[in-house]
């Protein structure tokens, strides 16, 4: 457990040119609290119903391996269906058969979450934090446990360490701009405005074409009135991800409202809208669909949606 002594420590690095303003909202915070089937080396990330998913792409070892992958993918199908109970049942079947399996580990949190939330039950709550830390034991690089484990302690009112959980991670990952999306991402939502943006452009100066730290810095801009600005933004992170549907109804919408020379050879432009709207340019194109940033407002969450997937 990070002291809260310590949470400020990279943020002063980043407010050097932006202040703090805005008083923290919990009402804001949401959760990508979504079970993943097994994923020993990399994953696939789907955009479905609102849950962020992992899907199963080989390199599995072992009977226990397969049989955890099955009872993860199974338990996923039952948490889609609201079936928490079975789907922490066979959550704690997956991790059995394979212990060292960090994804196991999320999905128990991430179901235990989801039922405290709706439960209101202390038990739940502080098994779902447990869940959490083992899961980062396995994986100290699991961006979705950093983040239900932020948003499981910033609703308990106990953001200090939320941020000091971040601000670790970004510590001990120097060269992470995930780390520094999901730093930024709470500055967000807790209302640290100028500050989430310079940690954006922290994550973009180490990976200058992250599209998801792109989508972001537009919609920080956006929100401040800097509407050429955010442009920019979405169309660099659209040049870098063109599967991005509901992004690229958002260029286009700030296209309605910009004169021409600020976005007309703008790199990263989607297909000018037709007469069927917007949306129509998108469709069947290949992976148009495959997962989409969401438009402006908090992602994946409790409320609403956001480009911060």
């Amino acid at each position: 457990m990070f002291r809260a002594a310590t949470v400020l420590a990279l943020l002063r690095s980043a407010a050097a040119t932006a202040s703090l303003h805005g008083r923290p909202s919990r009402s804001n915070l949401c959760t990508e609290r979504s079970p993943r089937r097994y994923r020993p080396n990399a994953g696939v990330v789907s955009a479905m119903g609102g849950l962020l998913i992992a899907v199963a792409c080989g390199g599995l070892s072992g009977c226990g391996n397969f049989s955890a992958a099955g009872k993860n993918a199974e338990g996923v199908r039952m948490f889609q269906q609201a079936r928490y109970d079975e789907a922490l049942r066979l959550f704690h079947q997956a991790r059995y058969d394979d212990p060292s399996n960090a994804d196991a580990h999320y999905n128990i949190a991430a179901t235990l979450h989801e039922m405290a939330m709706r439960n209101q039950r202390l038990e739940d709550v502080q098994q779902a934090e447990h869940a959490y830390r083992m899961c980062l034991d396995r994986n100290p690089n699991h961006r979705e446990a950093y983040r239900g484990l932020a948003v499981l302690l910033s609703r308990q009112g106990r953001t200090n360490e939320a941020f000091a959980l971040l601000q670790g991670w970004a510590e001990q990952q120097p060269s992470s701009a995930d780390a520094r999306i999901e730093l930024a991402r709470l500055c967000d939502e807790t209302g640290r405005k100028p500050l989430a943006e310079n940690l954006v452009l922290q994550a973009l100066s180490i990976e200058p074409n992250n599209a998801r730290a792109l989508t972001a810095l537009g919609k920080l801009r956006e929100e401040s009135g800097r509407h050429a600005e955010a442009l920019a933004a979405y169309q660099r992170s659209y040049a870098a991800d063109d599967r991005q549907s509901e992004l690229a109804t958002r260029i286009a919408s700030l296209q309605t409202v910009l004169p021409a020379p600020a976005w007309a050879s703008g790199p990263g432009s989607p297909p000018l809208p037709n007469s069927a709207g917007p949306a129509a340019t998108m469709a069947g194109r290949p992976g148009a669909s495959s997962y989409a940033v969401p438009p402006v407002g908090p992602s994946n969450t409790l409320v609403g949606q956001s480009p911060w997937r």
